[in-house]
């Protein structure tokens, strides 16, 4: 933590990685940490603490954090797919569930309680309907200009911005189903 003067270090209080994925602060003003060895810490009461269901993740990397406007916290992995908890239950989507693949690259909270995945797959958007995770992916065939998402910013106004491993960057609106290529055919180097 930086207090404006000097740098304070919190480290675990046990033996695994330091390895730093992912940090995120919720609505609550609570700290997520997540590693490269699956564990998810908490901060509170200046202490850096387990998350008591921590213990449920896979073993993989934590790579990203959200929150959508119901309150969920979703957590993505490189290798087990993404999670969310609701403050009673913890839940897990795969690619047993739908998505492409358990690989994923980058995570972003959008309108709609939309939460949108990169993938080796194509990009993919999770929706949660009567508890149940409804899954829809976009791949190359629906316009999508590579299938390797790994950069994802949504835009404030419903749409999304897509940055692709070999295609470039795209805006997609997923209200009209459309992708624009504003930097196709531009120099930037």
């Amino acid at each position: 933590l930086y207090d404006g003067i000097d740098f304070q270090s919190f480290v675990k209080n046990d033996s695994t990685s330091e390895h730093v994925q992912a940090l995120f602060r919720d609505s609550k003003k609570r700290l997520w940490v997540g590693y490269a060895d699956g564990t998810v810490y908490h901060f509170s009461r200046q202490k850096l603490l387990p998350w008591p269901l921590g213990n449920s993740l896979a073993k993989v990397p934590i790579n990203g954090f959200a929150e959508d406007s119901q309150g969920r916290i979703w957590l993505s992995t490189y290798g087990g797919g993404v999670y969310f908890f609701d403050e009673k239950k913890l839940r897990h989507i795969g690619q047993q569930e739908g998505l492409p693949g358990n690989d994923i690259y980058t995570m972003a909270a959008g309108p709609g309680d939309r939460i949108w995945l990169g993938t080796d797959g194509g990009l993919s958007c999770l929706a949660v309907q009567g508890g149940e995770p409804i899954i829809k992916t976009y791949t190359q065939q629906d316009g999508l200009p590579d299938n390797i998402v790994q950069a994802l910013l949504p835009n404030g106004d419903g749409r999304l911005w897509v940055g692709t491993y070999e295609g470039g960057v795209c805006r997609f609106d997923p209200d009209k189903n459309t992708w624009e290529y504003p930097l196709a055919g531009h120099d930037l180097g």
